[in-house]
Formats: structure tokens, sequence, C-alpha cells
């Protein structure tokens, strides 16, 4: 039995009746075994896509990558650089692929192809932030009535202000990168990407 397979077998194991696992990663979506995994061991999950504006994801995946000494290129040559995979790193995935992660639609394809539909949730970041109903749907469809009125605030270490005074032209040159990619996902899975520039 691999690794992976003794981990799931011990969640198996201690699952009690009522009671909620959950597991957190950012880095999942990058692996479509892991769909194959959850439908193995977890058949009734729910996979909970928490989308984030792909601009501010990515400037906030740079600062991470720069806060935790990862990186040390400048802001324009680290998100623009095609070869970031010639880069070695020794996390578990390239953490310098700051654009490519933000091309949700490529990702969640992989698990819609494994799991049943009612099984992924896709939920925009800025809207539960923003949008009481939005929130209470999403808590509702997770089964968590208790937590419909739960305050949701914006925490993020890595305030963008703080380390670099960047202009609106990289912003834009973001935008246009994930334009295609987001009315992809807008018109495949209906997310609402109104929030995001």
């Amino acid at each position: 039995m691999s690794d992976n397979e003794n981990v799931f077998r011990q969640w198996e194991h201690s699952s009690v009746e009522d009671k909620v696992i959950v597991e957190k990663s950012t880095s999942y979506i990058e692996f479509p075994q892991v769909a194959i995994n959850i439908k193995s061991f977890f058949q009734d999950a729910k996979v909970v896509f928490l989308l984030r504006d792909p601009v501010e994801r990515a400037i906030s995946n740079y600062f991470f990558s720069r806060k935790n000494g990862l990186e040390i290129r400048g802001i324009l040559d680290a998100l623009f650089d095609d070869g970031y995979e010639e880069i070695p790193y020794s996390t578990s995935v390239n953490p310098y692929n700051y654009l490519g992660r933000g091309v949700y639609v490529d990702y969640i394809r992989g698990f819609y192809d494994v799991l049943d539909e009612s099984q992924v949730l896709l939920v925009v970041m800025e809207k539960l932030y923003s949008d009481f109903q939005y929130r209470k749907s999403v808590m509702m469809e997770l089964g968590f009535p208790d937590l419909v009125g739960i305050s949701v605030e914006k925490t993020n270490a890595a305030v963008r202000g703080a380390h670099v005074d960047y202009n609106k032209g990289l912003v834009d040159s973001l935008a246009s990168y994930y334009g295609e990619s987001n009315l992809r996902l807008q018109a495949e899975y209906g997310v609402d990407i109104s929030l995001w520039r």
C-alpha cells in the first residue's frame, strides 16, 4: 500500500458520523491523481475550489515566494519568465509557476472528469468576502447552516503595498493574460468573474 493509501485508510477509520474532515492544500489542484484518490477513498467527499482573482493570486504568490526566500528576481522578471521550469526547487510543486496556477479552468476540468459534478464546488473568494447571500448559499451547500452568519475577513500576510510599488501596467498585463481563461471558466462552469480584473 502506498503512503497516500495509508493516510487515506487512517482517515477512513477515524471518520465518525456527523463529523467533517477538512483537508486544505494549494497544490492538490495541480495533480490529477488527487481526484482519483478522492474518488477511491472518499466517495462522498465535497471538493471546494476557493478561486481568487488570478491577477491578485499571481502577485500574492510572488510575494509569498519572496518572503520565504524562494524568489530573488524582480516581479516583472519572475512573473513573465517562461523559463521558470528550469529553476531548481525543493518544494512539493514548482513555486515559480506564478501565472500558470491562475489558469483555473485547466486544472478544474480534471476534477470534473473524475468526480460527480455535485461533488465539486467552485467558490469565488472575493464574492465570499463581500456578499452575505453568496456566503450563506456556500455554507448551506456544504451543510454548515450554523456557520451562515460567520464573519469573514480577508487576512493575508503578503500585503503587496508593503513590498513594492508596482504600476497599473502590470495589473493590466496580468488581466489580459487571464482574460481568455477567465471567460472559459465562466462559460464552462458558470463562475461569476465580475469581481475580478
